[in-house]
């Protein structure tokens, strides 16, 4: 094919994948089944999920357990937590691609001092998420990215929400950005 006509085939084809993914995840919303919950250990299922997860990309991964020498469990569906911190860790290596040119991620795993609920933070080295936009981040089609679809957020809240658990926005005192989620 000349130049031309392989240019407008790429952008063909870039966009039969956004939509094909669009109406994935919203198939995928459709037709959730209830949670099959399980008590994980956290930091060594996310050890291995991370390197499942780097087989088919080259992210920088930094997982810090907070409370060292400790176990830290939680109930979820890890076929949900999968599909949780695939969508959170996608963003957040891409969005630090974009600002420190390499695809760095924090993960930050821990008990909260005041409830003894597990957490996990992924942290970001990206620009961080406008203020105007934050309340709007977890909406189903909002995007600010031409290539997204709006659903990846909205999306890993309401699987959150399946198993007792809860996904939220904050910067992190460095000024990052943080998705945390709260285990019950």
């Amino acid at each position: 094919l000349p130049e031309t006509d392989r240019r407008l085939l790429n952008i063909i084809l870039s966009h039969s994948d956004r939509v094909n993914q669009i109406i994935e995840n919203t198939l995928s919303l459709s037709r959730r089944k209830e949670a099959n919950p399980e008590l994980l250990d956290l930091v060594s299922w996310t050890h291995d999920f991370v390197k499942e997860l780097n087989i088919a990309n080259n992210y920088q991964i930094e997982i810090n357990q907070l409370q060292k020498n400790k176990k830290i469990f939680a109930k979820i569906d890890p076929t949900h937590l999968c599909q949780i911190l695939t969508n959170l860790i996608d963003n957040a290596a891409r969005y630090s691609q974009e600002k420190i040119l390499e695809p760095k991620v924090t993960i930050r795993i821990g008990m909260s001092k005041n409830t003894d609920k597990a957490f996990i933070n992924i942290i970001d080295y990206g620009k961080g998420i406008n203020k105007t936009n934050q309340e709007d981040i977890f909406e189903p089609f909002f995007t600010t990215d031409n290539k997204g679809t709006g659903l990846g957020l909205f999306i890993s809240k309401e699987l959150c929400e399946i198993n007792q658990a809860s996904l939220h926005y904050s910067q992190t005192q460095e000024n990052l950005s943080c998705f945390r989620i709260d285990f019950s």
